[in-house]
């Protein structure tokens, strides 16, 4: 693993990343390669032999997490870089009104 975009996301994970790097597996949702970020699972959509991209997990703290990818034949790669910030995490605080009509359109 060389770099990968972005490097930082919310701790409810969702966004696309870009991992660059070499002797990956092409294809889609590929079983024989996991992507990890920290503890959690990346849910690959596409990759080459260069290139994976992948919605990151979310996850239960904030801070840097190691990104890993691991090949089914043995081969293994990390990365140390993807940062996991609190302050890009969505919060809803307030909705008004609180209620509503069991029909809807308020």
């Amino acid at each position: 693993v060389d770099a990968m975009s972005p490097n930082t996301g919310s701790l409810g994970g969702g966004i696309e990343i870009l991992i660059n790097g070499t002797g990956f597996v092409a294809g889609t949702q590929n079983e024989t390669m996991t992507v990890y970020i920290g503890d959690g699972e990346c849910d690959v959509v596409e990759s080459t032999f260069s290139r994976i991209r992948c919605i990151a997990p979310s996850s239960g703290s904030t801070g840097l997490k190691d990104v890993r990818v691991k090949v089914q034949d043995g081969g293994r790669a990390s990365f140390s870089g993807f940062e996991y910030v609190d302050a890009l995490t969505p919060r809803l605080y307030d909705i008004t009104p609180e209620k509503g009509s069991a029909g809807g359109g308020t």
